[in-house]
Formats: C-alpha cells, structure tokens, sequence
C-alpha cells in the first residue's frame, strides 16, 4: 500500500496494524502536510456494521474541540471499497509503549497523565461521547515542553465509541465484545448497550492502577474469568501499599468501585480529588520534613554492663 493515493494523500510508512484497520504516515499530494491514515481492511469494509462503527470514529472525534482528543480531518472511501479516516499526525509513543519500556511510573507523572485525560475525556462526555475502550494503547503521549513532565495526552480510537443521545439507534456487532476486557466496568461486561460516562471512569481507574503497580487491577487467564473479576473480585488496592501516597490510592479505589453511583460522578470529579490527593501528599510529605527524627544520643561506654559476664565471688 505504501505509494498509494487515497483521496489527496500518498501513503508513506506503515505505522501499524490492527485487527480491523492499519494506520499509514501520509502526506498531501499538493500541499505536502503530514497526515495519519487509518484505513480500514478489504474484508471489513464490505461489512456495513462495522464502517458505520468506522463513521462514528470519525464522527465522535470531529465533535470534541479538545486538544487532548486526536483531531480528525477527513473521511472517506479509496477507490477499492475501503473506507479510510484522516487524522492529525502525533509523534511521541503510546502509554503502553512507555509502560513497556519503564514499568511501574512515578506518582507524579501518573497523577499528571490521569488528570489530562480526565479532562479531555470531559470534553467528549460533554459532546456525547462515551469512549468505551479507554486503554494504555489508546493515550498517546506527545512531547510538549509546556507540560510539567514534557507530555501532552491525546485520547486515540473511538472506533467503539457510543454516541449518547442516540443509544436506541447505536449499532453493536451480533456477539462481539465491545471494549477490552482488561479494562471494561463490571456495568460493561453486563451489556456495552447500557453504560454511562461513569465506565470510561473505572477504565481510566485501571489504566491509573496499572501504571502504579505494574500491573492491572486483574490478570485472570480467560475472557470469562477476566469479566467475572471486573463483576465481583474487590480491586487489589492493597497492592499499591508503599508505592504510592494513601491519598492517590484512595481516589484509584473509588474510580474502581463495582457500582457506578460509588464512583465519582464526572470526570471533573476525578480532576479534582486528583488535585486534592497531590496535595495531601505534599502536606504530609512536608509535615514529616519539618519534623526530623531527633539523633540518638551518645553512650559513655564505661557505662555499659555486658549481663553475661559473672561477677567473681570472694575468695573463701
């Protein structure tokens, strides 16, 4: 594919390659601007389900004036059939690709990371938009010096997205599994047709989790298993004991409660408890500075008395 045109672009590179789609580098035939495209495979795009859920990508995506949401130019169909998405060109890595690459990541960086997708996934609660497969794959992480840790988030891929005023016309593929399960609310496991804002919050919970512990909240082998955790397993949160502040831990619990109504109502809500945790944790932290440990004192050694030596007795 690489070379081919597709509306007023030219593939350049491959970038990757998915189950339904592959994204190429591109770039304008005239003008010789930089582009993504995601273009969807041959087999898929003959399936009218599957390019209509292709169209509320594009759809979900153009409604949200976020910075924090990856911006989509265009869409359309190459003359072979397939439909296609123009996106903005990121450069920088997904979230996975830095946990891959970094492992377990600092309180700090998490609670920055956490609070700019919250806040971008505000701004498409406020549109209408439920994501439904928040994962480390789907933030990008994209350089930007006027962050405090160097990187803007972008929230990628509303392929399965949920447009919120029109659920009684929304499309869900016949037995298909909408979301990742590492990642899906209890609420979402039940049915991908019956959720709320408040499931793109348990899954952000999970990613959050995840970047503390190294791990996700649940490992279970098994789809099966997996939903069933995500249902009634309480999250381990005690696995992030001494990794992170009480504070933080305590906001990751409560975005991860089995009840929605439990969770915190919005996604500001989250940016606001992830504030007032930072700031816990920075009094504490100050609290103990101010007070340091007082040094032991010296001992006289003539003063000690080594018990296991005998007192000798009088001479009889």
């Amino acid at each position: 594919m690489v070379g081919t045109v597709i509306g007023h672009y030219r593939l350049v590179e491959r970038l990757g390659t998915g189950g339904m789609s592959s994204v190429y580098l591109a770039e304008h035939t005239l003008l010789g601007k930089k582009v993504a495209i995601k273009l969807l495979h041959d087999e898929y795009s003959r399936d009218p389900r599957v390019v209509a859920r292709f169209v509320d990508e594009a759809r979900a995506a153009a409604r949200v004036r976020h910075a924090g949401v990856v911006d989509i130019h265009d869409f359309g169909r190459h003359d072979d059939g397939r439909a296609f998405l123009v996106m903005e060109r990121l450069e920088g890595e997904s979230l996975l690709r830095r946990m891959q690459r970094d492992g377990r990541l600092a309180e700090r960086f998490i609670i920055d990371i956490v609070r700019q997708t919250a806040r971008a996934l505000a701004a498409t609660h406020t549109a209408g938009v439920i994501h439904r497969d928040l994962k480390p794959a789907n933030l990008f992480l994209v350089p930007d010096a006027a962050q405090p840790w160097g990187v803007a988030v972008k929230v990628l891929d509303f392929g399965v997205c949920r447009l919120a005023e029109e659920q009684s016309v929304r499309i869900t593929l016949s037995g298909a599994i909408v979301g990742t399960p590492t990642y899906m609310a209890p609420e979402q496991c039940r049915s991908a047709r019956n959720v709320d804002p408040r499931a793109d919050i348990y899954a952000l919970g999970c990613i959050a989790f995840e970047m503390a512990a190294g791990q996700p909240p649940f490992v279970e082998k098994g789809l099966g298993r997996m939903m069933l955790a995500h249902s009634i397993e309480p999250p381990p949160i005690h696995l992030l004991d001494d990794l992170v502040s009480p504070p933080f831990a305590a906001v990751v619990a409560s975005m991860l409660q089995k009840s929605p109504d439990a969770r915190p109502p919005t996604m500001l809500a989250v940016d606001e408890a992830l504030v007032a945790a930072a700031a816990a944790r920075d009094e504490a932290r100050a609290g103990i500075a101010a007070h340091p440990t007082i040094p032991m004192q010296t001992v006289d050694a003539d003063t000690l008395v080594d018990a296991t030596v005998r007192e000798p007795h009088d001479a009889d």
